[in-house]
This record gives C-alpha cells, structure tokens and sequence, in this order.
C-alpha cells in the first residue's frame, strides 16, 4: 500500500484540489516532488554539527518544559 502511490497518496492536487504554494509541505507532497524535497532537507540536516543540534535541542528543552509542569497545566491535563 505504501508503494501504490497512484491509488494512495496525500497530495490532494492529484484529485483537483487546489492547494497555493505556501501551504504545500513535505508531508502533503506526491511523488515524485516528495523525493526530491526530503533528499535536501535529510541532506541539510546532515550537514549540521550534531554537537551543535544536540545543544540547542537541549537547551529549548531546558527553556519550555519547566513551562509544562504546576498546577495550572496539571489542571487543564485533568479536564
């Protein structure tokens, strides 16, 4: 089924929808556009300094989660 891109598929510009530039995104693509785009980004991504990736990830982690946690969102997660 993942391979039968001509009778499944999420790009609904194949069915006459039309959807503008600024909305399309990798996972709303079809074939053969989806390859191609996924091959720059997995390649932009490899290119960065995992060192570096790794640290920012962190250190937004570090910034937002203690945001997550107290009553207020213990509250709102219970509703």
């Amino acid at each position: 089924m993942l391979g039968d891109t001509t009778n499944f598929g999420s790009d609904f510009r194949r069915i006459g929808v039309e959807i503008p530039d600024t909305q399309l995104s990798v996972q709303s693509l079809g074939s053969p556009e989806h390859g191609a785009i996924r091959h720059l980004l997995v390649s932009a991504l490899h290119e960065q300094p995992l060192a570096a990736v790794r640290q920012q990830f962190a250190t937004v982690a570090a910034r937002q989660l203690p945001e997550l946690s107290g009553p207020d969102n213990d509250r709102r997660c219970r509703a």
